[in-house]
This record gives structure tokens, C-alpha cells and sequence, in this order.
């Protein structure tokens, strides 16, 4: 009796792959992704984000200035949550062993960029 070897079925993907056959994007992933005009394997390959936000590099709450990204390490003392039609605000405050800070978020989700007072 010959033994015949049977191999699983692979999906190979080219570059005209639409993402929604790509494993581990689901229909809302894709859905997002095509907002922005990323709809196949391409266009993510050549897809280039805006800006790049450097988070390995860590300023001091002390030195932080109004409208600046920045990337701090501290901890949420204080934190109120307020729902707006529009938009929630998160006002907090923010302790570190270099300084304190008070800040409030303003996004659709509440969890967006901090913005000093």
C-alpha cells in the first residue's frame, strides 16, 4: 500500500490581496483601514504614516509647554471624566518625581492627547 501525503492548502498573498482576506483583520479593521485608501496588500506596503512620534525619548513633567507632544512617565492621582455631546474631557492630575501637572484630555473617546491647563 503507497502512502500518499496529503499537504493543508495555503493562502498566498500578492499584492493585489484585499485585506479583508488577510488573517487577523476583521471587517471593522478593514473597514477603518479603507477609510484612509488602504484597501490591498499594496497599499499598506506603501502606506507611510504622517508623522513619527518618538515615545523612547521621556521629558520631565517640569519641562512640558502648552500645545507640546510629549511623552511622560507619572502617575493619575486624580481623574473626572465629563460627557459632552460632541466630545468627553478627561481633566487629571499628573504626579512624577520630576513635577506635577494638571491636564485634560479632549477626544471622541476620551483618551486622547493631553493638552496642559
Amino acid at each position: 500500500m503507497e502512502k500518499v501525503l496529503i499537504l493543508p492548502t495555503v493562502n498566498s498573498l500578492t499584492t493585489s490581496t484585499s485585506l479583508q482576506s488577510v488573517k487577523g483583520i476583521g471587517p471593522a479593521r478593514a473597514e477603518a483601514l479603507s477609510a484612509i485608501g488602504i484597501n490591498t496588500v499594496s497599499d499598506l506596503l506603501h502606506y507611510y504614516p504622517r508623522k513619527h512620534l518618538d515615545r523612547t525619548t521621556v521629558t520631565p513633567i517640569s519641562k512640558l509647554k502648552r500645545d507640546m507632544e510629549a511623552t511622560i512617565i507619572g502617575k493619575v492621582e486624580a481623574a473626572d471624566l465629563r460627557r459632552g455631546k460632541r466630545q468627553d474631557h478627561v481633566k487629571g492630575f499628573l504626579s512624577a518625581l520630576t513635577g506635577a501637572q494638571s491636564a485634560m484630555a479632549v477626544n471622541n473617546n476620551a483618551a486622547g492627547q493631553l493638552m496642559l491647563n
